[in-house]
């Protein structure tokens, strides 16, 4: 745990809260095709409250299963002491009757699972698909695992890839995971009240990819084409959320349109940490944006109460 104690736990609560208000914001606005103004100007209304609703009818607060999810992580996490896959995937099995606003594509991977716990069905569903499904919700759950291991590149690094792909085995999937927990960790590491520099965040998340792609390619041979355009790809989308305007409504990708696709959830939330300058802000203009706004809220929550805290 970094020297001081206070701004950690600042961060890390941060982190948390941002999660869970991010997706119970989003979900009320959840699928839908909001009007917005073109980039870089900031949404804050008309969404500004937690009312509940929704295509879920949620109750005022209430979260869906991106949240629920990382409960199940940290629960695991601080229960066991370490990262378990198996505990894990059971915790998420038993939540699973009860779940609200599950993906299709983690609904059909838990379905698939069987214990001991196997990576290989998420993996069967992927390559069903022509490897092309790459869902958010494994990257709206991976919050707690930058906090857990904030001081262990090597076990954050594995502990991101094996949770993602227990539903989501897409290499985009499994190293965008590595990319935000990085972030997370990176953010909770810096000294002072003084939050860590976006471009510092990113340099962080950069090195971390190098090492994540090389570990996966070691593992998994077949699909080295595939991990090394995943890296190119999520670079780019780091790039072009540096910009003032993320091209999020096309011609490549579309917040509307491709609303469950993980690149738009993460290229959304990290312009978010470069132009939002808080967690509040962030998150209104998240999810005033429709589209997948509880997952795109949850990511963006994360990462921006990591760098923030819970006090901005």
């Amino acid at each position: 745990m970094p020297e001081n104690n206070q701004d950690f736990a600042r961060r890390a609560r941060g982190c948390l809260i941002g999660l869970a208000a991010g997706d119970a914001l989003g979900a009320t606005l959840l699928h839908r095709r909001v009007q917005a103004p073109p980039f870089p100007l900031l949404l804050n209304a008309p969404h500004t409250e937690l009312t509940g609703g929704g295509p879920l009818q949620l109750k005022s607060g209430q979260v869906t299963a991106n949240s629920e999810m990382a409960v199940c992580i940290a629960a695991s996490l601080v229960e066991l002491g370490k990262y378990d896959p198996t505990d894990i995937a059971q915790r998420y099995l038993v939540w699973k009757p009860d779940a609200l606003g599950i993906s299709p594509q983690t609904d059909g991977a838990l379905a698939a699972l069987q214990m001991p716990f196997l990576e290989s069905k998420a993996k069967d569903l992927w390559l069903q698909t022509g490897k092309q499904i790459a869902g958010n919700q494994s990257l709206a759950r991976v919050g707690p695992i930058g906090i857990f291991y904030v001081r262990s590149v090597r076990d954050r690094i594995e502990a991101s890839l094996i949770d993602s792909a227990l539903t989501h085995f897409d290499p985009r999937c499994q190293l965008a995971c590595v990319a935000l927990s990085a972030a997370v960790a990176a953010a909770l590491n810096h000294p002072g009240p003084v939050a860590l520099p976006a471009l510092k965040v990113v340099a962080a998340v950069h090195t971390e990819l190098t090492s994540a792609a090389a570990l996966l390619g070691q593992r998994h041979r077949e699909f080295v084409w595939e991990i090394q355009e995943a890296v190119k790809v999520l670079k780019d989308d780091l790039a072009l959320a540096q910009q003032e305007d993320p091209l999020l409504y096309g011609p490549e990708l579309h917040l509307h349109y491709q609303e469950d696709f993980i690149r738009v959830a993460f290229r959304l939330a990290f312009w978010e940490l470069f132009h939002a300058g808080g967690l509040q802000a962030g998150l209104l203009d998240v999810v005033n944006r429709g589209g997948h706004s509880s997952a795109n809220g949850a990511i963006a929550g994360a990462l921006l109460g990591a760098v923030y805290g819970d006090q901005e």
